[in-house]
């Protein structure tokens, strides 16, 4: 049976009273490099599966917490994988401070993408993983829905919130890196809520000087964002968002 990996890991100082944005950015950030440790020791890291013209992507993710851990704290972070499927590996979380107290908890799924032709893989065929691994079955949420949510119609007296993306937020594969969407997501929020729980669909990679449209649409007990980008003349949709609390 695979065993839980745990880590100690100090939080970045963001300086005084850092904008929510910036705090899930790099909490989300911490989760991710959580992932690439394990996922190494294992055998499928990204150095393992670079080799072989392969790359692991967020294709899902949900946070929720109960408190944030502020800058400089050092906190425990907890992962381990779900069985494999052919959408990839559902990776669980769990945040503690050092007396084991639970601050935050998130699941995410994480799919195949070849280099070659940047198309999402059967995971189950790319045989990336070691057969004889047995991987742990508990999960941190005891249901969840990764549905794609229905895209938002832009209302004739709604403006869409527009952003360019920047060079500092592109990854070594080239594209937006994961962490960076919650921060586009809680910038367009305008402190319409006080959120404790996001759930993120990754749908089309972001590049680049490329510009998205944000369009916000309040829902009874959430908000959803979507955010679109302009391909070859055509609105394409790149990410979706909800956010509840």
């Amino acid at each position: 049976m695979i065993a839980k990996y745990l880590r100690n890991v100090t939080m970045q100082d963001l300086g005084p009273n850092p904008p929510l944005s910036m705090i899930l950015e790099s909490v989300q950030k911490q989760l991710q490099i959580s992932t690439d440790f394990y996922s190494q020791d294992l055998g499928f890291g990204y150095e393992q599966m670079n080799i072989i013209g392969l790359f692991w992507v967020i294709s899902r993710i949900r946070v929720e917490w109960k408190s944030l851990p502020v800058s400089n704290q050092t906190i425990q972070i907890e992962t381990w994988p779900n069985p494999i499927t052919k959408l990839g590996i559902i990776w669980n979380y769990r945040i503690m401070d050092l007396n084991g107290i639970e601050l935050l908890k998130a699941m995410a799924l994480w799919s195949i993408v070849s280099r070659s032709t940047l198309k999402l893989q059967n995971a189950l065929q790319s045989n990336v993983v070691d057969k004889n691994l047995v991987f742990e079955s508990d999960t941190v949420f005891f249901q969840i829905n990764f549905k794609k949510i229905s895209p938002i119609e832009l209302q004739m007296n709604q403006t869409a919130i527009c952003k360019r993306i920047l060079s500092k937020d592109i990854d070594e594969n080239l594209h937006v890196n994961n962490s960076c969407y919650i921060r586009y997501v809680v910038e367009s929020l305008e402190h319409k809520t006080s959120p404790n729980t996001y759930q993120i669909h990754y749908i089309q990679p972001l590049y680049v000087n490329e510009e998205i449209e944000l369009i916000l649409k309040p829902k009874d007990e959430w908000i959803q964002l979507d955010g679109f980008v302009l391909r070859q003349g055509l609105k394409v949709l790149s990410f979706q968002a909800k956010i509840e609390g």
